[in-house]
């Protein structure tokens, strides 16, 4: 789902260089104004799924078990003041 949200955001923002994935709507005989190079439906890179992962991780598991550690210490000072 990440590619997916990815590419509805930037569409208008961002042109991928690196490992750019693109689809296109599908050409429509003797309909020009739907052609394919016009809009491309999908745009993402192969990069992004890696960074999303990296990303849900960091925010998933490393930042919560950051502030717990934090929280807990602060609650200890507390008690011990």
């Amino acid at each position: 789902i990440g590619p997916i949200v990815d590419s509805l955001h930037n569409q208008c923002l961002l042109q991928y260089d690196t490992a750019p994935i693109s689809i296109n709507l599908p050409s429509c005989e003797g309909d020009e104004s739907l052609a394919s190079s016009v809009y491309p439906i999908f745009c993402s890179s192969w990069v992004v799924p890696p960074l999303l992962g990296i990303a849900y991780v960091i925010l998933g598991y490393i930042l919560p078990r950051f502030f717990e550690i934090i929280s807990d210490r602060i609650a200890r000072n507390r008690i011990r003041n």
